[in-house]
């Protein structure tokens, strides 16, 4: 196989995620922080069954789209580092501030955070400024681009590892797979530097995935044996483990460690099966490929805006009826995939660096 078709698999498998991180982010109709949020629950006087149910699908989702997306960007750093792009820990740190941290600042103020204010989800805030600063931009409270600044300290916490711990690549794996699971159990960290030492383990998975990648060929066969993995481990973590101790450590493993690494693996399969057939020269891919950034940056605030478009002109027939909440969904993952194409289009087509 190719370099250039293991290029394909990325870049199918990035598509293929963050697909899922659009559909992930239709299920919630109530979100509060102590720094802003929204709750359409009065709106709820059925349909209680559907919105469990994409709960549940919505909840599957998140356990692995964030560690793909990571390990992902793990294994191409190995490809840039082989290049020699990065001489230094500084010359790194200044390229993904350009990368990853301007399009955070940049979409968080004027895109984000317009339409949430719009949207009402600082009706209730006694300082609209202060939730921004530390719900938006320090994401202490919900923001979807908390993976952006999240990935800059990955990237920054590889480096070091790669060029300054002189220990086994399995060794240093293990400890970050520790940090991950102790930081996760730790329900008081601050999630600005929460984020990042969860997903450290995901990065550098990745790297160490990339120099064993070609003995690790997938298919479609591959990848439907991985997706009933999955499924199973879901099905144990939320109806099988009885209530004690052990389980909750059980949980914790299976959560963050057994589930997310399976089913990371079953969409890298997913991903060259898919690569094999020819995919990535179709026209809908080629769309879906060149916007995919601008897909994660610009689609989670439209939710705030067909939400409260939907509780005036639908009501309780979209929020409180089985149809109406299916109906809303269907139509959050259209309106905010679409809308962030064009936006990303719009962008390209007037130049704009960075934020696409």
């Amino acid at each position: 196989m190719s370099r250039q078709e293991k290029v394909v698999s990325y870049d199918v498998l990035r598509v293929i995620t963050t697909l899922l991180v659009i559909v992930s982010h239709g299920h919630y109709h109530a979100l509060i922080t102590p720094y802003g949020g929204i709750d359409y629950d009065a709106l709820i006087v059925g349909g209680h069954g559907a919105w469990k149910v994409l709960e549940i699908i919505s909840g599957y989702i998140n356990l692995f789209t964030m560690p793909t997306f990571m390990a992902l960007g793990g294994a191409l750093f190995l490809r840039s580092m082989r290049k020699g792009r990065y001489p230094t820990l500084k010359a790194l740190a200044v390229d993904k501030a350009k990368r990853l941290l301007i399009p955070f600042l940049v979409v968080t103020l004027l895109y984000s955070f317009p339409l949430k204010l719009a949207t009402g989800y600082f009706r209730q805030s006694g300082s609209v400024l202060k939730d921004l600063l530390l719900g938006q931009i320090l994401v202490q409270g919900n923001t979807h681009l908390w993976y952006l600044p999240a990935m800059f300290v990955d990237f920054l916490i590889c480096y070091a590892l790669e060029r300054y711990v002189k220990l086994p690549r399995l060794l240093k794996l293990a400890l970050l797979a520790v940090v991950s699971v102790v930081v996760w159990a730790d329900k008081s960290a601050v999630l600005l530097v929460a984020y990042p030492l969860r997903f450290a383990v995901w990065f550098y998975a990745g790297y160490c995935f990339e120099e064993v990648r070609e003995k690790l060929r997938g298919g479609f066969g591959k990848a439907i044996l991985g997706a009933l993995v999955t499924v199973l481990i879901y099905v144990v973590m939320r109806w099988g483990l009885p209530p004690s101790r052990l389980a909750l450590l059980a949980d914790l493993l299976l959560r963050r460690l057994l589930l997310p690494a399976v089913a990371a693996l079953t969409l890298y399969f997913l991903s060259c099966g898919l690569a094999d057939l020819g995919m990535a020269r179709t026209r809908i891919y080629g769309l879906l490929s060149r916007n995919s950034f601008g897909m994660y940056l610009y689609s989670d605030p439209m939710n705030y805006v067909v939400l409260a478009v939907g509780s005036v002109l639908g009501g309780t027939f979209l929020f409180g009826t089985t149809i109406g909440v299916f109906l809303l969904f269907a139509l959050r993952v259209g309106v905010t995939l679409t809308v962030s194409i064009l936006v990303s289009e719009l962008l390209r087509h007037f130049k704009v660096k960075y934020i696409i």
